[in-house]
């Protein structure tokens, strides 16, 4: 009798951790952290001059995405704090493109 009392417990204690670890949340701050600073790279002309940067942003931003559809909220969640990352990286590279060829400061190296 007391090996069907601690079954019966043990097997309630695991299913009550697999119900509680199956609701992660979605990363929606994470999410709208990434979009901000897509939106902020485009804005700073990445898409002209910081191409290569943008593209890999998007890469990321499109993996993270995946994960979301997939609900692998962990891994979706990294993934859009790379992707905020990637982002404000082509962002500063638009800025030194773009500031470089609007400027007459720095002539032969464009």
């Amino acid at each position: 009798m007391k090996h069907v009392r601690l079954s019966v417990s043990l097997l309630v204690v695991l299913g009550l951790t697999l119900v509680f670890m199956g609701c992660a949340k979605p990363p929606e701050a994470e999410k709208q952290a990434a979009k901000s600073a897509m939106d902020a790279a485009i804005s700073a002309g990445a898409d002209k001059y910081a191409t290569d940067s943008l593209d890999a942003a998007r890469k990321i931003w499109d993996t993270a995405e995946s994960q979301m559809k997939e609900k692998k909220y962990e891994e979706a969640k990294k993934s859009y704090i790379d992707a905020t990352t990637a982002f404000k990286k082509a962002a500063m590279d638009a800025g030194k493109e773009g500031g470089c060829r609007s400027s007459k400061r720095c002539p032969g190296h464009c």
